[in-house]
């Protein structure tokens, strides 16, 4: 059986005050005082009847030395309660006075609390040997057969043996209290360990979300730069002819006044939209260079060469949308193929450009809208799969009209290659937020998420849809 040691009661609870564990060993000096004067008492009336007279020796012992004991042991072993062995120094100088048997009794129980099965047996065998010695030395076993004195041995080792294992049932008690107590503090640790990790990694997420934002707005801000600057350039252009050309017609006239009017407008609204960029942070974003007018079939052809199939329907004319919302929507489509590739490498991808006209057409500020959509399959590899990016608040504008060119065209060969697209790639999902980001700047909104496909399966989808005029 192995053995253990109990725990020190500090490890339990705090330590009492002096005042108080003071009070613990006066109390406990004067119990075991007053029932060992009991005991002594009934073990000299016992004695006086089967000897009626005594000896020099045996009176001096019952007289003098079994209360000088009880009293001295009684006294010592309130204060070593934490004395732990030495209380076996007790229980067997106690073995001498039947005044101190209390106070071996509480010696054996504390003895029991250090769960040392050695010490245990050392115990109750020295406290059994030496009251029977101390008996036979003293009274003598006259009278007595070999098995009364076995069963006298046996009786006190049975009773040494019961207040050792009280003691050891306390010392298991006391152990299981400590450890519950280190394992609750240990748990409240980890906890707070897992508290301060998560609110770390928070705070890092919104670090890199609002650094991810930031540095869409800019890029945004750089896309719109040409567009203005190509406004100015013809502002420009237009007010030096009226400058130098004194004989303009006057109908002539109007219509550079006119165009000079609407470039500013364009100009203006533009700039607005690059001071709203701005103006809440910016960041270094380094993006990639902006494709021709048709980027379009450009984004397509480089998806198809990626060994991707691409079924496209395409309502607009692309060189028709204004430069920033073509710039917009050329980013989130070059985005959401990206996103496809990533999650869905070599599936099928459906791409849709619609052009949506204003509801009753444009009236009460209300514009034509384009809308992109992106969609691929998704599986159990899709980990994006029900997130949504954000919806931004949609703006309005005064509508131009587009040329519509409805085209459907199904891209890429079925057993097209895929080993550019079968390796994994990670991404942070900072590229969908961006694109959201740069749909509401524009008075769009951006939306992906789960949708079920014609064919019943799961598909990933990405919808932007913005105004065909950025908003003032």
């Amino acid at each position: 059986m192995p053995t253990a040691t109990s725990p020190d009661a500090s490890a339990v609870a705090p330590r009492a005050p002096r005042w108080k564990r003071w009070g613990r060993a006066v109390l406990l000096f004067v119990g075991c005082w007053a029932a060992g004067f009991l005991v002594w008492a009934v073990s000299l009336g016992l004695v006086l009847e089967t000897t009626p007279v005594l000896t020099r020796a045996q009176t001096l012992a019952v007289g003098l030395v079994d209360p000088a004991l009880g009293l001295l042991l009684s006294a010592a072993v309130g204060p070593m309660r934490r004395a732990g062995r030495w209380n076996l120094a007790i229980a067997a100088i106690g073995c001498a006075s039947t005044w101190a048997g209390p106070a071996v009794l509480v010696a054996l129980t504390r003895l029991g609390r250090e769960r040392s099965l050695p010490l245990a047996v050392t115990a109750v065998a020295l406290v059994t040997a030496i009251s029977m010695g101390w008996e036979g030395a003293l009274y003598g076993f006259d009278g007595m057969g070999r098995g009364d004195i076995l069963g006298m041995a046996v009786l006190m080792a049975a009773l040494g043996t019961a207040f050792v294992l009280w003691g050891w049932a306390q010392g298991t008690r006391t152990a299981l209290i400590a450890s519950l107590r280190a394992q609750a503090a240990s748990a409240e640790e980890a906890r707070a360990a897992l508290v301060r990790e998560h609110e770390a990694l928070a705070t890092r997420r919104e670090a890199e979300v609002d650094g991810a934002v930031a540095r869409e707005r800019t890029a945004l801000a750089r896309d719109m730069h040409d567009s203005v600057a190509h406004h100015l350039a013809v502002i420009s252009l237009h007010a030096g002819a009226l400058a130098y050309r004194e004989d303009m017609p006057p109908e002539q006239a109007r219509e550079l006044g006119a165009t000079l009017r609407e470039s500013a407008q364009r100009a203006n609204i533009e700039l607005a939209s690059v001071l709203a960029a701005l103006r809440e942070g910016s960041g270094i974003q380094s993006t990639a260079p902006l494709l021709g007018e048709d980027w379009f079939e450009e984004l397509l052809a480089r998806e198809e060469a990626l060994g991707a199939r691409v079924e496209a329907r395409r309502e607009v004319d692309v060189a028709a949308l204004p430069r920033t919302v073509a710039t917009a929507l050329e980013r989130s489509l070059d985005e959401a193929l990206l996103n496809a590739r990533k999650h869905s490498p070599g599936a099928p991808v459906q791409v849709t450009l619609r052009h949506l006209p204003a509801p009753g057409g444009a009236v009460d500020g209300e514009a034509d809208r384009v809308m992109l959509t992106v969609r691929n399959p998704i599986g159990a590899w899709a980990d994006m799969a029900g997130t949504a990016v954000g919806d931004a608040p949609a703006g309005s504008a005064q509508a131009v009209d587009g040329q519509d060119a409805a085209r459907t065209s199904t891209r890429g060969a079925p057993g097209a290659s895929r080993e550019e697209t079968t390796a994994p790639v990670t991404g942070t999902g900072f590229g969908l937020i961006g694109l959201a980001e740069r749909a509401r700047l524009l008075g769009g909104r951006a939306r992906s998420g789960t949708t079920t496909g014609e064919d019943g399966r799961s598909m990933f989808e990405v919808e932007v849809e913005l105004p065909w005029e950025t908003p003032a």
